[in-house]
């Protein structure tokens, strides 16, 4: 590696090279450690202990699992607001994050608390860009580990001029603050739809649902659910559909990862249509299920549902209901639990008379779920633009 260099993409007026420094001679470096757990009176205060369990994609820590008192607060090595932290033992070695106040951390985190004339942002950045070489550092034995001394001396190439690393520490934080705000609003998307499965399909022994919309007022039927949709199983080997199996579904949302049109083999299969259901009846939990809005061949162990006199789109929010999953889920075997359909097919629902109150109901979700789809894109996007600038804006 050459002693100076430039990254491909600069804001106006710096042009010299960067130059290598050891993290050590960018900030001081300091390994956590744990207040004794036996003294009570260090713990459950208004203080954050940070351990790599509280670190997560967020930039930020907003919150620990564990808190110390004033007394325990003392007992720690305290890291100064705006420094980095990066998990340097076990399993989850190379998790980064920063921190907006002063906490204390425990002995599987070495912070970087940068020198005065450093950039705190820059500096995160710089190290999450280089985390995965940091971790390629690691000791090899039972529990990987970079010490103190190892971390220290590791290189990177960096901007000596602080005007510099003031701009570039600007753009990721705005960008990671805008990252984190889709997040928050991904999450709440996914609570809310969470939250309307329990209302709208009736729980325990209800017969109606908690909410509905207006003009439907009659109780609901108990229906098997072999009377609400069959289970499809003409097969075919064409290798002019489409192929569908559990690696192209995103777990729980009910959405291709990637673009399918093309996937032709002769691999046999199931054939759906569309506005079938697909449903992963090996390990059920995993939630792998899709509403075809194609034609296709689905490999592997699905179920194809056909709906029978009731609305396809409420049978796949039906699938998605408390009740089904807790039946999906008494599944035969260990090892590799499936879905038993005898068990599943035998059970009756609780579903509303008229076809019009279903449409109702599977519509209002699918819209929600457009919306969370929309926002799961935007996040990915601007995931994407990071690691693009990442690489144009580091060396």
């Amino acid at each position: 590696m050459s002693e100076k260099k430039a990254p491909i993409l600069r804001f106006k007026g710096f042009t010299d090279d960067w130059e290598q420094r050891k993290l050590g001679e960018i900030g001081e470096i300091t390994t956590g450690s744990t207040p004794s757990t036996l003294n009570k009176d260090f713990y459950n205060g208004p203080y954050k202990f940070v351990s790599p369990v509280d670190i997560n994609e967020n930039r930020f820590i907003e919150t620990t699992a564990t808190t110390l008192s004033k007394l325990g607060f003392e007992k720690g090595r305290n890291i100064k607001r705006g420094s980095s932290l990066f998990v340097s033992i076990g399993s989850t070695i190379g998790k980064v994050a920063q921190i907006h106040d002063v906490v204390t951390t425990n002995q599987q985190i070495n912070a970087v608390i940068p020198f005065d004339n450093m950039d705190n942002d820059y500096i995160f950045t710089l190290i999450e860009k280089h985390s995965d070489t940091i971790r390629g550092l690691a000791a090899v034995q039972a529990v990987p580990i970079i010490n103190k001394t190892t971390f220290s001396n590791v290189q990177l190439n960096i901007s000596l001029h602080i005007e510099e690393q003031t701009k570039i520490g600007v753009i990721f934080k705005i960008l990671d603050n805008t990252i984190a705000l889709h997040q928050r609003k991904l999450e709440k998307l996914n609570m809310l739809k969470k939250a309307y499965l329990q209302q709208l399909f009736p729980q325990a022994d209800e017969k109606t649902p908690k909410l509905r919309f207006v003009n439907f007022n009659m109780d609901w039927e108990r229906r098997k659910f072999k009377t609400i949709a069959d289970r499809v199983s003409k097969t075919s080997d064409s290798d002019s559909l489409p192929k569908v199996e559990f690696e192209d579904i995103i777990s729980g949302e009910g959405r291709l990862n990637k673009d399918i049109s093309n996937k032709f083999d002769s691999r046999k299969g199931i054939v759906f249509e569309s506005n079938d259901i697909l449903y992963g009846k090996l390990r059920p939990y995993l939630k792998n299920w899709l509403f075809a809005e194609f034609q296709g061949i689905a490999l592997g162990d699905f179920w194809v549902l056909r709906a029978t006199n009731t609305s396809p789109v409420f049978n796949f929010y039906l699938i998605q209901s408390d009740k089904y999953q807790s039946v999906a889920n008494l599944s035969t075997g260990t090892k590799m639990p499936r879905s038993d359909w005898k068990v599943v097919s035998d059970t009756e629902f609780n579903i509303p008379r008229d076809v019009a109150e279903q449409t109702k109901i599977g519509d209002f979700l699918k819209k929600l779920d457009v919306t969370v789809t929309l926002h799961q894109n935007k996040l990915e996007k601007l995931k994407v633009l990071k690691a693009a600038y990442l690489q144009k804006m580091f060396i």
